[in-house]
């Protein structure tokens, strides 16, 4: 209703209502209203697509075709929505007010997002593989068939999916929060107040909602490339426009390099090397978010909605390179802002949309690209913000509904679950987001610091599990819940200093996070070692530990996987590492390398050289992986529709393999197949 006030009022009801501090605001709202019509569009041209191939064999049915787009994503539109639900509100209204508020610190974004893609090394191959021969919509189902008898009581498979399941829900909210937030934010900084952050965040809500009931994961993944597109086009602008209107960083280089200005605000941060407890924070986010990041149930999702596994590869690949686009032009909107805002205060906590305010004021063409970057930012927003939703609503519906509520239920009474627990899930971050917005806390950089609180927890039982053959269910479910047990105990005692302002950081610099899952990943590591081997030196352990073989369960088999090959892990680690000012004297002035301080510098080229040589291993070295056979394929698995049942050759196959497995030692092995016990 506000969109059509404004368009019949024109630029006189906008400036009456100090909707804008220029009559060139308008042109933002023109941008913002055909931006908001194109998703609306796109979720439309979903919705036939998907009651189009409903009609064809093999698409999967109802739900697979709603939440994972039937039969998968081809390469470019798998790409665009892999990037664009990875670029959030962090990307541009986190990451520049990060860089504003703590300098080049900010930085530590850019290797963090490529180690991530480094960190799906150990996880693409296998477990897309895996997906499309089992039908996996969700982590969850993963992780309950890899530790089914034999590789521990069936209990404990049980626990770690819902575990699992409990623990993947925190990151889905924290988005939600994060992208309300954003989009409240920019657009009423933009506008001057003309458009309210509730109104923002209430209309981003609604066309959530409507491409969400409509086109699901179509609808998403059709949105992503429209905003994919916009968002790198944008990214690319800004860079261009902050150089012509705001002298760019060589013109704020000479402002914040000048020694002279190290006591003003914020100047401090660009002219020093970090200190040690921000040099130990800033190795925690590096590997915690290489680890956390890669348990995110929206990018896995993603990983198995893919056509073919060419399509992973190629995208992940490529994936890296998009750092140095979008989240450096969000660095240097915050560096730009000191020199820029050096005489005044920064007019709203938000540099992002005060530049482009600023720029927006010096005529319609720079109005227009203004609102384009806006734009831009906010669909950076959304792509995340609908991923999330719909990863949520997947998992309620796969990790719960099904296995523990209502086994029989229709694909009719799924898909209206899903929607409904949507719509909750909406309601509630829509409500923590207004919240956050009133309160001013926790901030983008905390909420993301939370978001890694728990997520981390299920990493050693897919990095570890699709890797370790031998490792049992109890090693794993032990190391989660001692894991799990020192990270909450911690996050919310005095040892978490940071608690007050929202953020998960100790006196040293280290996160609780990251210290659970360093217990974690003992536990588990060492229990795991006893339960594999004790049996040898302790032959009565074999008999505690003998499971029949369950039908569904994932032996990995004994081949391993040429991307994690110490040649080329060992590099990589070592340029993460390095990216790290660690080996700097700490709080010392430092030398400039262009605009940029010398540490900065070498962390933002170290990145580029594990971006290209960490694609170079995606596209060269990446092997199919061939799971073991299943003796028997479930009616529900799309994979499997159309096909004929294995053969008994093969089922004898896959219980020879499972016996050659020493964890399971001597026991009989029985495989129910077609009802009959067979040894």
């Amino acid at each position: 209703a506000k969109l059509f006030y404004y368009f019949s009022r024109g630029r006189w009801a906008i400036m009456a209502g100090d909707g804008g501090s220029s009559e060139n605001m308008l042109v933002g709202y023109i941008v913002l209203g055909i931006y908001i019509l194109l998703l609306v569009g796109s979720g439309m041209l979903a919705a036939v697509v998907n009651w189009l191939f409903r009609k064809k064999d093999g698409s999967g049915g109802l739900m697979r075709n709603h939440f994972m787009a039937g039969t998968g994503l081809g390469p470019m539109v798998w790409f665009f929505t892999m990037a664009s639900s990875l670029f959030s509100g962090y990307s541009v209204s986190g990451i520049s007010s990060e860089a504003y508020g703590l300098g080049f610190v900010a930085t530590r974004w850019i290797p963090a997002g490529i180690g991530l893609y480094c960190g799906f090394m150990f996880l693409a191959p296998r477990c897309y593989a895996l997906s499309r021969q089992r039908g996996f919509m969700t982590l969850g189902g993963l992780i309950f068939e890899r530790y089914l008898p034999p590789a521990g009581h069936p209990w404990c498979a049980h626990l770690l999916r819902l575990l699992a399941f409990g623990c993947l829900q925190l990151p889905i909210f924290t988005y939600l929060i994060t992208q309300f937030q954003s989009i409240g934010k920019e657009v009423e900084t933009f506008t001057n107040g003309g458009i309210t952050s509730l109104t923002a965040v209430l209309v981003a809500a609604a066309v959530l909602w409507l491409n969400d009931i409509i086109g699901g994961m179509r609808a998403v993944a059709y949105s992503d490339v429209l905003q994919g597109f916009v968002l790198i086009a944008g990214s690319i602008i800004f860079l261009i426009l902050q150089y012509t209107e705001l002298g760019g960083l060589p013109t704020a280089w000479r402002y914040w390099s000048d020694p002279d200005n190290r006591q003003e605000p914020l100047v401090a941060n660009m002219q020093l090397i970090p200190s040690e407890v921000s040099t130990v924070a800033y190795f925690d986010f590096l590997f915690k978010t290489t680890v956390a990041a890669t348990m995110f149930p929206h990018l896995w999702q993603r990983l198995f909605c893919a056509s073919s596994s060419s399509v992973v590869k190629n995208g992940l690949a490529a994936m890296n390179l998009t750092f140095f686009v979008v989240q450096f032009a969000s660095m240097v909107i915050g560096w730009t802002a000191i020199a820029a805002f050096s005489d005044l205060e920064l007019p709203t906590p938000s540099p992002f949309g005060s530049l482009l305010r600023l720029i927006a004021k010096n005529g319609p063409g720079q109005s227009f690209a203004s609102a384009l970057l806006l734009a831009s930012g906010v669909c950076a927003m959304m792509s995340t913000a609908d991923s999330s939703l719909l990863a949520f609503s997947t998992m309620w519906v796969q990790d719960f509904l099904r296995p523990y509520v209502w086994p029989s239920a229709s694909e009719v009474a799924q898909m209206l679950f899903a929607k409904f627990m949507g719509f909750i899930a909406l309601c509630i971050g829509i409500a923590l987001a207004i919240l956050s917005i009133r309160d001013g806390k926790p901030d983008l950089t905390g909420l993301f610091s939370l978001q890694n609180v728990t997520p981390i927890h299920v990493a050693p039982a897919v990095w570890l599990g699709m890797h370790w053959r031998g490792l049992r269910a109890e090693a794993v479910l032990t190391g989660m819940i001692c894991g799990l047990g020192v990270t909450v105990g911690m996050v919310f005692s005095e040892k978490n200093v940071a608690y007050d302002r929202g953020l998960d950081r100790t006196e040293n610099g280290l996160s609780t996070a990251w210290i659970g899952f360093c217990v974690n990943f003992f536990v588990t590591v060492t229990l795991g070692l006893i339960l594999q081997f004790g049996p040898r030196v302790y032959p009565k352990l074999a008999s505690l530990l003998t499971q029949e073989i369950h039908k569904r369960s994932i032996d990995i088999g004994p081949v391993h996987d040429p991307l994690i090959h110490p040649k080329y892990m060992v590099p990589f680690f070592l340029l993460l590492l390095f990216c790290i000012p660690f080996y700097r004297e700490h709080d010392a002035p430092d030398t400039y390398v262009g605009s940029m301080a010398s540490w900065a510098f070498t962390s933002l080229f170290l990145s580029g050289v594990l971006a290209i040589a960490s694609a170079a291993v995606y596209m060269w070295v990446w092997r199919d992986y061939e799971p073991l056979p299943l003796p028997d394929l479930p009616e529900t698995d799309p994979s499997s529709k159309g096909k004929a049942l294995a053969s008994e050759h093969e089922e004898d196959l896959a219980v020879s393999k499972l016996k050659e497995n020493p964890t399971y030692g001597a026991a009989q092995v029985a495989l129910t197949t077609a009802g009959t016990p067979k040894e």
